[in-house]
């Protein structure tokens, strides 16, 4: 029943948590993260006008109640991204990939990311490559802080703006990527 589903993930109770595009607001669009609890009920956690454009992207949970978003901002352009970290007190990190100084991948179709809570490390996914940042949090407010540790090689080199369409860590820490392209 929740209004044109984006992604999905779990949280670290094992609850269905979707991001979803709710509708067009004054200035922007209007995305909302819900949980949807085992008897149907759903919640919504996050509601927000203007963080998202376009509606092509991912979430993430971090294991602390907050969740980890990525978005291709704009439907003309593949190569700008958001990607934001929303705590329990909203929006507490927020960077664009062509004003960052993070590093991210230059294509984002469809941008994708994926969170190993065991090991507090985000992988972001687009251009052809996965880049994997080690994640910190604050100990006082819980804003985390990235800090870039290793990119996969190319996946093509021949084709740099090739698709993440999905991304995944198994039980044993290994790292799986989906690319329809």
């Amino acid at each position: 029943e929740l209004n044109q589903p984006v992604s999905l993930c779990y949280d670290k109770e094992g609850t269905l948590c979707v991001l979803c595009f709710d509708a067009k607001g004054e200035k922007a669009s209007i995305f909302s993260i819900y949980k949807v609890y085992a008897d149907g009920t759903t919640e919504a956690v996050f509601t927000e006008e203007g963080w998202m454009v376009f509606g092509r992207g991912d979430i993430a949970s971090d294991g602390r109640d907050g969740f980890w978003v990525v978005d291709k901002a704009n439907a003309n352009n593949n190569l700008t991204a958001k990607l934001m970290h929303i705590g329990k007190n909203g929006i507490d990190f927020e960077v664009w990939n062509d004003t960052d100084t993070l590093d991210m991948p230059a294509n984002f179709n469809r941008g994708q990311l994926e969170y190993d809570l065991e090991r507090d490390i985000l992988a972001i996914g687009g251009g052809g490559k996965v880049t994997l940042y080690n994640v910190a949090y604050d100990k006082e407010t819980g804003t985390p802080l990235l800090e870039k540790w290793i990119e996969t090689p190319m996946f093509d080199p021949a084709k740099p703006l090739w698709n993440t369409d999905g991304i995944a860590f198994d039980y044993a820490g290994d790292m799986v990527v989906l690319s329809a392209s």
